[in-house]
């Protein structure tokens, strides 16, 4: 699956991990000693499956954009815990991985951040209590003026959104969730509004739209010295080699 990438786009791959896939066990030979390890200390087969699986595509994915061959690739952190490809065959390859369910959701891009986040849409009774608690004012203004038919969606589009725009910039959940806005409008395109942290970079928003209505996802992609193209792909498990 080789892939030619470049610094306009962002690349987005959905996977199906509860899929049969029919080289699971190669899968699994393209992962480090460590996350092998990781997958032996699930209780259930299931979560041992959906593991490797998550963590082998992301290899073999990484492979084909790169030529790295994927039991070669190597992973570190920055400071706030967001991943990184430590290879010097890499460039300046970016990613970010979420997974929600039966789904995991990949973004690639070329010297640009990029974060990313799933969720299933799914009756949520706390729903209330979260938005009160950690958005921002300017949301909870637009979220209660939303039709109620509609708040179930927004309540994950809005989180999505969020959560993509941290991990995009880098902070994870060391930037409080009040201190910038998104829209939760689930029909409309958002940007970001900050109001207390670190500003001076323009931000992408793209909400990804699959045939399962039951998740939805947002990849956000800074912006800065350009417009950013999406390409999105859903992962055949029949084009793992």
């Amino acid at each position: 699956m080789n892939e030619r990438i470049n610094g306009s786009s962002v690349y987005v791959w959905l996977a199906d991990i509860d899929k049969e896939w029919p080289f699971h066990d190669l899968l699994s030979l393209c992962l480090s000693e460590e996350e092998i390890m990781r997958a032996g200390r699930f209780v259930f087969e299931k979560d041992k499956k959906r593991f490797i699986v998550s963590h082998g595509v992301l290899r073999r994915i990484i492979s084909g954009l790169t030529g790295i061959v994927p039991e070669g690739i190597r992973f570190s952190v920055k400071e706030k815990g967001k991943p990184v490809v430590d290879n010097a065959g890499a460039g300046d390859l970016r990613f970010n991985i979420s997974h929600s369910g039966r789904y995991v959701i990949y973004a690639f891009t070329i010297g640009r951040e990029v974060g990313v986040d799933i969720e299933r849409i799914r009756d949520f009774p706390d729903a209330e209590r979260i938005v009160r608690r950690f958005f921002s004012e300017k949301e909870i203004a637009e979220y209660s003026r939303l039709p109620e038919d509609i708040k179930k969606k927004a309540f994950f589009t809005c989180w999505t959104r969020k959560e993509a725009f941290i991990k995009a910039i880098g902070m994870g959940f060391y930037m409080p969730l009040k201190s910038f806005s998104v829209s939760p409008d689930p029909f409309i395109k958002s940007d970001v509004e900050i109001h207390d942290g670190p500003g001076g970079r323009q931000w992408f928003f793209d909400d990804i739209e699959s045939e399962d209505r039951d998740y939805t996802a947002c990849a956000v992609t800074e912006a800065s010295g350009g417009s950013i193209s999406l390409i999105f792909r859903l992962y055949d498990r029949q084009k793992v080699l």
